[in-house]
């Protein structure tokens, strides 16, 4: 339960002179200590995060921006999306958790049929936790991305994403009205499994019931957040009653339900009886603490009197007094002159078996399903997850970071994130439906600087504007001075086709470069690694050009000409070929031949972003040529999948690729 209130934790020292002054106009009077004081509570978490909440304000109300967990499939089929962020302290103990995932799939009557977790770590053991939590709650299919790169070992931070197939967009029931009556229900302990469980019985068991309104979580952001999303969008009002309310204890009276232990119940008007009955049989209490009411407003009353009234209408106060909306392009400084000092060489084969293994760890993936329970499967080269959803469809997600750039140009680190993730999309054969952001920035303090999360906000957003992308979620979580972002794709494969792989399939193979290698080296994971202290242009990445990318790779996938296909991120070319090689079928090596007017290490290592590299038949070469230049994208047939499993590149590698699997298993 949260700390009582008090005039030392009082909410209203958050708010600005302009807001002040947005209240009084939208309540056409001058706003009452007490009003004023319920206003930032309501918004406490955004005015905690002020500058990067008046970011998103400007850019959501400049694009108009729609955020949605919900995203339809064929037919009545749709998806709901949870997720939840986690960062865990060397103690053990969890420091944030954004969202409390299963209780959100369980409101809405169904098991998440796919759990997947992106952990940053240097404790393997966690993904075991993450496996055994996702059995406790039936999970048809888990999986786990783990990425051990993390710099700062003080912590592990956990990014969990869970989805439930649907047969309607909410699956929680009918649309609330003016008359529906409130119920706050006390579940139990919030990391109690079997209560997650008991929920999802419950919620079945009501969901048809003519009195069953709508259930809605009440997670930290407290009982007014969900109260206010369904009176904004139902046009209605809100009048909660409380015993014993008065304006002393209104806080602290209306924070009791925040503790995780309760979840709200919207019924039709006389139905105490009924969910009494009902939440008997699992175990569930609960209390009427209101109703929703024709004028829109919230009001607050006690057993005998009101103690607040407010228009609805009023809590949009932080939106309005933000300043105009701001848009402005950051150019990306380029030099070149830092690779003068760095000596280029003829061969770089033991650098590569040696630098190699580092970049493919990030992508191990663990996996259990219904058909194994008792097994884990921890594999390289998935970099995704799927779940067939219906006999046409396969749902994909995808995982995607850049940490690495976002202190030095935060900006482009934004706009790479997003892309990337998508990308894979992409390369899996799945169409781009909605991406989620969760991003961990630095707490708003005088003495930290806020403009580098501003920047990865701004940077996401036009990657996302120029995909013409829908957001399922968006959070931002303050901790320290931590700058992190973490974005997951989500698609759809349809016709019920599979997921295409990163691996090479059979021996003739023609292996090609869709896009224009210019080799960038700038705080690439190869510079990071033999060269920090050198400074050179960064990867840079066409947005226009990125949706004709995608349309030439799906068109080959779909027409099936394409065999393999991998995006080109972390490591470039050389470590795309090498995981394309060791994702693929046994023997198989690679012979390349590419020229290019850039170094050696650039060739090899450069990060140049759009790239693709792909794999196709020998009688399909013709028409993949003719589909590249209806979408006008470059590409370059650069060599020949091999049967003598050692991969060449002209004279600057030569190993075996038995090598480089005995690298990546002692990793």
């Amino acid at each position: 339960m949260s700390a009582k209130h008090t005039k030392e934790n009082s909410f209203s020292r958050l708010l600005k002179k302009s807001d002040l002054l947005f209240i009084q106009h939208l309540l056409n009077a001058k706003p009452g200590e007490l009003e004023l004081e319920f206003l930032a509570m309501v918004h406490k978490n955004k005015l905690h995060q002020r500058p990067y909440e008046e970011t998103l304000v400007r850019l959501d109300q400049a694009y108009q921006k729609q955020i949605s967990p919900h995203i339809a499939l064929h037919g009545n089929k749709s998806i709901f999306i949870s997720e939840g962020m986690s960062i865990l302290l060397q103690n053990g103990r969890v420091k944030l958790n954004a969202d409390s995932m299963f209780r959100s799939q369980s409101i809405r009557g169904g098991y998440p049929q796919l759990y997947c977790s992106k952990i940053h770590s240097l404790k393997e053991n966690l993904m075991n936790k993450v496996v055994k939590n996702g059995k406790a709650h039936k999970v048809n299919s888990i999986c786990g991305v783990f990425n051990n790169s993390v710099e700062n070992q003080e912590y592990s931070m956990i990014h969990n994403y869970s989805i439930t197939i649907s047969k309607d967009d909410e699956n929680n029931s009918s649309n609330p009205s003016d008359e529906n009556e409130i119920y706050c229900m006390n579940i139990g302990n919030q990391k109690n499994t079997k209560c997650d469980v008991s929920l999802l019985k419950f919620i079945n068991f009501i969901r048809d019931k003519s009195w069953f309104t709508r259930a809605e979580i009440i997670d930290e952001k407290g009982i007014m957040s969900p109260l206010l999303k369904i009176a904004q969008s139902q046009k209605v009002g809100v009048k909660i009653q409380i015993q014993g309310l008065n304006n002393k204890n209104i806080f602290d009276k209306i924070s009791m339900w925040s503790t995780g232990e309760f979840i709200l119940i919207l019924t039709t008007s006389g139905s105490i009886r009924k969910l009494n009955n009902a939440g008997k049989v699992f175990g569930f209490t609960s209390n009427k603490i209101g109703k929703l009411i024709k004028y829109q407003k919230v009001i607050i009353s006690g057993t005998k009197k009101t103690v607040l009234s407010l228009k609805v209408s009023s809590f949009d106060f932080y939106k309005s007094s933000f300043n105009s909306v701001y848009f402005t392009q950051t150019p990306v400084v380029q030099s070149e002159t830092g690779l003068l000092k760095i000596k280029e060489k003829k061969n770089y084969s033991s650098m590569f078996i040696d630098f190699f293994p580092e970049i493919i760890n990030e992508y191990f993936l663990w996996k259990i399903t219904t058909d194994r329970p008792k097994k884990i499967e921890r594999k390289i080269g998935h970099s995704f997850s799927n779940l067939n959803s219906s006999e046409r469809d396969s749902i994909v997600v995808t995982f995607a970071d850049n940490d690495y750039y976002t202190s030095v140009h935060p900006r482009l680190s934004g706009k790479l994130t997003v892309t990337n993730a998508v990308r894979q999309l992409v390369c899996c054969g799945a169409k781009p439906l909605s991406i989620s952001i969760q991003n961990v920035f630095p707490e708003v303090q005088k003495d930290n600087d806020m403009s580098n999360g501003i920047e990865i906000l701004k940077g996401q957003e036009e990657a996302v504007r120029a995909l013409g992308l829908k957001i399922a979620h968006r959070n931002i979580i303050s901790y320290e001075n931590l700058l992190s972002q973490n974005i997951t794709g989500i698609g759809v494969i349809q016709n019920n086709q599979n997921p295409l792989h990163w691996g090479f399939k059979q021996e003739g193979d023609f292996i090609s470069l869709l896009g224009s290698h210019r080799g960038e080296l700038g705080s690439t994971k190869f510079l990071r690694k033999y060269f920090p202290d050198c400074r050179v242009n960064l990867p840079n990445i066409d947005l226009r050009m990125e949706p004709r990318i995608h349309k030439t790779i799906r068109k080959g996938i779909n027409d099936g000409i394409v065999h393999s296909a991998c995006c080109i991120s972390a490591g470039g070319l050389a470590v795309a070929i090498g995981k394309s090689l060791i994702d693929g079928e046994d023997g198989l090596g690679a012979r390349i031949q590419l020229s290019r007017k850039i170094r050696n290490d650039e060739l090899l290592f450069g990060e140049t972003q759009g790239l693709i590299l792909l794999s196709f038949g020998e009688n399909n070469l013709i028409e993949f040529e003719r589909i590249c230049m209806k979408n006008q994208i470059p590409a370059t047939t650069i060599g020949r999948v091999t049967g003598n499993g050692k991969f060449t590149f002209n004279k600057l590698l030569n190993v075996k690729v038995r090598d480089l699997k005995k690298q990546v298993r002692k990793k």
